[in-house]
């Protein structure tokens, strides 16, 4: 890093070198004050009362008027001239009085004077007017006069001097005029009457001031002196006139920083930088239709003369600055000065201190022929700062303004420094280096950056590294191809480190240490750009992503991109691949650079993996970032759904995405509801493939996409003789009808339809009976029956019609008397002779007495069925003898329930009541296709409750639910078994009941979904939980219901399986 200088304090109001003066002059010159009116005078404090009165302060004037400085009306008179005199607007010092010498006029406040007296001021010789203020003068003959020696000296800041603005009867002196950081203005208003605008009989000097005079001087003796010297900083800008002078020999013009249309009267050119001594010329114009303009230099450019010698790793803010040991920092003196160094004279105030602690300080010119101020730091460690004052005194010449101003350096603390070298051991040509390899070399954390140094011998460069730092050193072929790198005390003692993966070298410097580079030629790129895309860089600043984290295996490098840091490297080698891991929690991550990442999760924190990109060229790291948001789509009873859109490798959606979702078609079953959010939707499209949803995900949602099939149930009606059967119900959502070539209709309903079957007579017919299945259903006197599907329905519904009895009129619908018009779970197969019903065994109706007393002669531990019929309080004879025989008994209540009675598991004998009920739970919320739901009072014995389901269910489970306090509670999970029915151990208490029946197991944390909770699952939890591995049953994982799937549910899982809770 080149070392940083800069002054303290504010810095303005600097003049300019004469290169950017010179470019200024169109600003510089200023025609339009040539003609400007004194308007600037406006606001100044009110002038002297008497306009005839100038004012004389020599012994003989005679008297005049002015205000004092309360205001009152006074007389000055020859008395007053050796006393201090204050008035209003100025002061007089006929006397000294602290710094100020006798016969000083001090110009207060601003004031305008015009007076028909010979002069506006007319002072003794040797006199010095102060300016604090902008002065308006006219008179006859002369402005300001006196017959010795003047100085006209203005007070300001910044250069921001004071006008002195005169009419044509100008300042005479009849010795020296000198004037001083003042503006010397003459009044384009006033009427011409004098020859001089500044007239001395001996020496005119002009020092820091500006000298203005209008178009009507043109032609004229704008000056007319005996010698002048005009010093440093001044501006003339004069019509093309003459500044004459009379002896013309030893004139003085200091080193000159802009000149136009100014030679000498011997049409000898002026030129810029060059300054006169003991010249014998009067100046005059090249062209006298055009102004003359001569700006010198000023002696001292800077404002303050305070500068610190400081490298990047200092904390400037605090002062603690920091320098190099053993390197040489340098000042161009122009930044100080505006002229030649030869014109000055220097001295180095405390060079014994400085010489003592090591410094090495002197004036040199480079080979730009710049002078230059040297500091060579000490190879040290030194914990202050050290001060360097020098002082520069502007004595030489006549022109000098006899200044001497101070130089105050700051040299911050030294650091003792190692060296390392960067060689070519093949060549030891630095140029041939340099020419080859672009290098650069950081500090710290901070990253500064330190400028390398050309040895002496040229051989090679070098860097001074502060001992203990570590260094990042970055080496890029150019034109060229990197063959190999080494690091050591030497080329023949060093290691090889390169080349670099990301071209970059690191290490602590220790002592003084070499990189060795050998290189050749190549046209082909040796290193690529790698960069991180603005996405995700935008996306780590405002932490939608935790970090980017790339890692190549060979190198065992890392590089980091997050909120605060990016550590990525700006180069790659070609040929080399890179691991990018991307991590974040609310937000996702489709692909990176266009391939699928894979994916696992860690304490709520998502992990996007890359595992292989190839670098040939220049690469950018990408990867939409996307906010996560729930999104599911399944089904209830049927096959599962395909997704069409970017979903997130967690499983997530992503936020404000369009999806389309297929539902497929499924034998068997119908699609009864379809809705996203709790909302029905109807598909967009269909094709060969299913339905067509589209949804878009939105916030604060669980955008799920939840559609329902149910199971089909037929509905066979063949054409009955003698009358027809009506149906009414629903016939949409993929229900139908079909009538075959018989006249058999042919109803495909869903489960739970519920339908009106009407048995209409033809005429001169009567209604006679129905049956379902061969069982006769109940009608009602109307005629009609209702009905509902069950899940496993395939039933036949005839009808018999036969021809009314003489003597009666009209179609009869009146068939068996006490039927019900009331819906039905199913259809009755009874009649309305419930009450004769008996039990039966073998097909055939038996007492309970007879029962009991057949039971009691089986053998032991063997089996019986026998069917209810309707009878379902049994005595307590039958269970004695079923407990007696320790018999297996199953007491069949309907075509899907029955109840299983083992002898061996009766404790207390008592009368069982077998009645069960239909229940009204909501069962919506569960999963599967509905079973049964029933109500049931209470067995009194032990018994088993078994279900008869569709063969296509065979191999699912029936998952049991009891109804507790409005809360349906999951019990337990039964295996269908290969003949389609599952025997329910616990439904024998009262209460009620639910069954739902599904291809998945709702036992908590059953993950991989074989109805049994075991270590199994533990296992499964975990590995779902770190993403190895998707579970069979992935809505059981949680199981101890916080929300999340992580280890501490495969924990549970597996001291749920031990028996600890």
């Amino acid at each position: 890093m080149k070392h940083r200088l800069f002054k303290c304090g504010r810095l303005s109001g600097m003049l300019l070198g004469a290169a950017a003066l010179l470019a200024m002059v169109p600003l510089m010159s200023v025609p339009a004050l040539a003609e400007e009116p004194g308007a600037a005078y406006a606001a100044s404090s009110t002038p002297a009362e008497s306009n005839s009165d100038g004012m004389d302060f020599t012994s003989t004037a005679n008297y005049w008027n002015y205000y004092n400085e309360k205001g009152e009306r006074k007389q000055f008179s020859p008395d007053d001239v050796g006393y201090t005199i204050t008035a209003k607007d100025w002061k007089w010092y006929g006397k000294a009085e602290g710094d100020i010498q006798p016969n000083t006029l001090e110009i207060l406040n601003n004031f305008d004077l015009y007076t028909t007296d010979n002069y506006a001021i007319k002072l003794p010789a040797g006199s010095t007017v102060i300016f604090h203020a902008d002065v308006m003068l006219e008179s006859k003959v002369n402005c300001i006069y006196s017959d010795g020696s003047i100085t006209l000296k203005g007070v300001s800041e910044n250069k921001d001097r004071h006008t002195l603005t005169f009419g044509s009867a100008g300042i005479s002196s009849g010795l020296d005029v000198t004037v001083e950081n003042l503006k010397l203005k003459t009044d384009p208003e006033s009427v011409e009457s004098y020859e001089y605008a500044i007239e001395a009989n001996k020496n005119l000097r002009l020092q820091e001031c500006y000298f203005y005079a209008g178009d009507k001087w043109k032609g004229k003796n704008v000056v007319n002196c005996y010698t002048y010297n005009i010093s440093r900083d001044v501006y003339i800008d004069i019509p093309g006139s003459y500044f004459t002078s009379r002896d013309g020999y030893g004139n003085y013009i200091a080193d000159i920083a802009y000149v136009s249309n100014v030679i000498f009267d011997d049409s000898n050119e002026i030129r810029i930088g060059e300054y006169y001594k003991n010249i014998t010329n009067t100046l005059s114009p090249a062209d006298d239709s055009a102004r003359m303009e001569l700006i010198t230099n000023t002696f001292w450019t800077a404002d303050y003369g305070k500068y610190i010698y400081e490298e990047a790793l200092s904390n400037t803010e605090s002062g603690n600055y920091k320098t190099l040991g053993g390197k040489t920092y340098s000042i161009e003196l122009s930044d100080l000065m505006s002229t030649n160094i030869n014109e000055y004279e220097w001295v180095l105030v405390n060079a014994e201190s400085l010489n003592l602690k090591g410094y090495k300080i002197g004036l040199s010119i480079g080979l730009d022929n710049i002078w230059y101020l040297n500091v060579t730091v000490p190879n040290k460690d030194q914990y202050w700062n050290t001060d360097v004052y020098i002082d520069f005194s502007d004595t030489e010449y006549a022109f000098g303004t006899g200044e001497t101003k101070r130089l105050h350096l700051i040299i911050g603390e030294s650091l003792k420094t190692n060296k390392l070298e960067i060689v070519n051991p093949s060549l030891n040509d630095a140029d041939d280096l340099l020419n080859h390899v672009d290098m650069s070399l950081k500090i710290n954390s901070n990253g500064d950056e330190f400028q390398y140094i050309k040895d002496s011998k040229d051989s090679g460069v070098y860097y001074l590294i502060p001992e203990g730092y570590e260094f990042k050193l970055s080496l890029l072929p150019k034109n060229c191809e990197l063959t190999y790198v080494a690091y050591g005390d030497s080329d023949t003692d060093c290691k090889p480190i390169g080349p670099s993966v990301d071209a970059l070298y690191t290490n602590i410097l220790e002592s003084d240490k070499g990189v060795y580079i050998w290189y050749s030629e190549s046209d082909e790129k040796q290193y690529s750009t790698l960069s991180i895309s603005d996405e995700l860089i935008s996306a780590a600043k405002a932490g939608k992503i935790n970090s980017v984290i790339a890692y190549e295996d060979v190198s065992d490098k890392k590089w980091r991109l997050d909120s605060a840091i990016n550590e990525f490297p700006t180069s790659f080698l070609n040929g080399k691949s890179i691991e990018i891991t991307i991590s974040a929690e609310d937000y996702g991550v489709s692909d990176i650079c266009g391939k699928a990442p894979r994916y696992s999760s860690e304490q709520g924190i998502n992990f996007y993996k890359l595992d292989y990109l190839f670098v040939e060229g220049d690469t950018v790291i990408t990867a939409p970032v996307r906010e996560l948001c729930k999104f599911t789509a399944f089904s209830m009873n049927g096959p599962q759904p395909t997704i069409k859109g970017d979903k997130d490798p967690s499983g997530m959606g992503y936020l404000g995405v369009e999806y389309t979702i297929t539902v497929p078609y499924s034998e068997g079953k119908l699609l009864v509801g379809a809705d996203f959010n709790g909302t029905p939707i109807e598909p967009s499209t269909a094709d060969d493939n299913g339905w067509n949803y589209k949804v878009t995900t939105i916030s604060g949602a669980e955008n799920k996409f939840v559609f329902e099939y149910t199971d089909v149930a037929t509905l066979r009606i063949p054409k009955p003789e003698h009358g027809k059967v009506e149906f009414s119900g629903t016939l949409d959502g993929g229900r139908g009808v079909n009538t075959l070539a018989d006249g058999t209709s042919v109803y495909t309903l869903a489960t739970n339809d519920t339908v009106t079957l009407k048995f209409v007579p033809d005429d001169g017919y009567k209604f006679v009976s129905a049956a379902h299945d061969g069982s006769e259903l109940k009608v009602g006197s109307d005629g009609t029956c209702v009905i509902t599907m069950d899940q496993l329905a395939d039933w036949t519904i005839t009808a018999k019609f036969e021809k009314k009895s003489g003597g009666s009129t009209g179609g009869s619908t009146g068939g068996s008397t006490g039927g019900s018009t009331g819906g039905n779970r199913r259809p009755s197969s009874g009649s309305d002779k419930t009450a004769e019903s008996t039990p039966a065994m073998d097909g055939k109706a038996m007492s309970w007495n007879d029962i009991g007393s057949y039971l009691g002669k089986l053998p032991e531990n063997s089996s019986a069925k026998i069917s209810l019929n309707g009878k379902t309080t049994l005595p307590e004879a039958v269970i004695s003898a079923i407990k007696d025989r320790k018999l297996t008994v199953e007491f069949v209540y309907d075509s899907v329930k029955s109840w299983v009675v083992r002898g061996d598991k009766i404790g207390t004998v008592s009368a069982a009541e077998f009645a069960a009920f239909p229940g009204n739970a909501d069962s919506s919320a569960l999963r599967g296709v509905f079973g049964v739901d029933l109500k049931v009072g209470g067995t009194k014995v032990p018994a088993e409750l078994k279900l008869a389901f569709r063969k296509g269910f065979a191999g699912q489970f029936a998952n049991v639910y009891k109804l507790n306090g409005g809360v349906l509670e999951f019990q337990r999970c039964v295996k269908v078994g290969a003949d389609a029915t599952a025997v329910i151990p616990g439904a024998d208490a009262a209460g009620e009941y639910v069954v739902m029946v599904c291809e998945f197991s709702d036992v908590p944390g059953d993950a991989d979904n074989d109805g049994v909770l075991s270590a199994l699952d533990a296992s499964a939890v975990l590995k779902e939980a770190v993403g190895m591995a998707k579970s069979a049953n992935a809505a059981v994982c949680d199981f101890n219901g916080d929300g999340e799937v992580n280890a501490l549910d495969a924990a549970a899982v597996l001291k749920a399986v031990v028996g600890i809770r």
